[in-house]
């Protein structure tokens, strides 16, 4: 491969990890979705390349002319959104998963869920959240609760492939920042908030 993609700080410090990696890393191209990868892999001393927009279209204007393959180093949950619009652009795509996202089974979340009614503003940082909320929500009867709650409410999602993931759950999605970071999407709901 001569591109290597990291989607998560998560992702960068499991990968390297892997001992003799980093050495093998030296003469790819070293890609991170976002700033918070950028310094995971930045504090273990690698150069990494960001896309100015962080979507397949985005990472295939960085990548054009600079490598035809790229391996992604992410959860066994990433969207394929970055990867299949890549393919579709030509370049040839694998993919790792390095680690798998499960439901916290933390009791605040039942918590919550209990008490959904009074909840203003749902962000959403991945599409396994809200997967998992809506699943959770089920297990506890408290569905309709939620999706109650969820259309009185705000819902924002930090980019596209968790945006499309709360459509499929049948979730309107209010707010999605166009540089899909957590802060961009917090600035965006506190825009929005004192509208």
């Amino acid at each position: 491969m001569q591109c290597v993609a990291f989607t998560s700080a998560n992702g960068v410090k499991i990968a390297l990890k892997v001992p003799g990696l980093q050495n093998k890393l030296a003469g790819k191209s070293i890609v991170a979705i976002g700033p918070k990868t950028r310094q995971a892999l930045e504090e273990r001393g690698l150069d990494a390349l960001v896309p100015e927009e962080y979507s397949s279209a985005g990472l295939e204007r960085m990548l054009r002319g600079r490598c035809s393959s790229i391996l992604f180093l992410r959860s066994a949950q990433g969207s394929q959104y970055l990867s299949q619009g890549l393919k579709e652009a030509g370049l040839f795509v694998d993919d790792i998963p390095l680690y798998d996202t499960v439901p916290s089974g933390d009791p605040r979340l039942d918590e919550m869920i209990m008490m959904i009614q009074s909840v203003d503003i749902f962000a959403f940082t991945s599409s396994s959240t809200a997967r998992f909320l809506v699943e959770r929500a089920e297990a506890l009867s408290r569905k309709e609760e939620l999706y109650q709650a969820l259309e009185e409410g705000t819902v924002a999602a930090i980019g596209l492939p968790t945006a499309q993931e709360l459509e499929r759950l049948g979730i309107r999605v209010d707010v999605m920042p166009e540089s899909f970071t957590f802060q961009a999407m917090l600035a965006l709901l506190k825009e929005r908030s004192e509208r």
